[in-house]
């Protein structure tokens, strides 16, 4: 059991402190995540609105970045499809993995690029309400 420490003025749970700190951290990691979202939404909004390729150039390459980026949690997902066997994986449960990886993936560029379209609206809106 973890003691409270005990200072002159009050006193530190530490129990309190490990989950005041994992807060912490997953809030970081969510506000991490909405402003490079917000950042490749505007990078594709500069670029529709310049016409210019390598505005468009640059968009798309922050979407593969965002993309690497929120794919790399997915990723390190382990998926246990049952016992090991003697002797080393099927070739089953080698199709079977690729193919969780593949609907991981394809999940992850979906959500990337919704999550890009639903920012893009709401620039293009504060843009519009900027302009009247």
């Amino acid at each position: 059991m973890a003691e409270n420490k005990k200072l002159p003025f009050m006193s530190i749970d530490e129990n309190g402190m490990r989950a005041g700190k994992l807060g912490e951290e997953y809030a970081k990691w969510v506000l991490d995540i909405l402003r490079n979202f917000v950042v490749v939404a505007f990078l594709f909004f500069i670029a529709e609105m310049s016409g210019k390729w390598y505005m468009w150039g640059l968009a798309i390459v922050g979407a593969i970045a965002l993309y690497q980026f929120v794919f790399a949690y997915v990723n390190q997902a382990q998926f246990n499809l049952g016992p090991a066997r003697e002797g080393g994986p099927t070739g089953v449960d080698i199709l079977l993995r690729i193919f969780l990886i593949l609907v991981a993936s394809a999940i992850t560029a979906a959500l990337t690029l919704s999550s890009i379209a639903a920012f893009l609206a709401v620039i293009k809106e504060i843009a519009a309400v900027q302009a009247k």
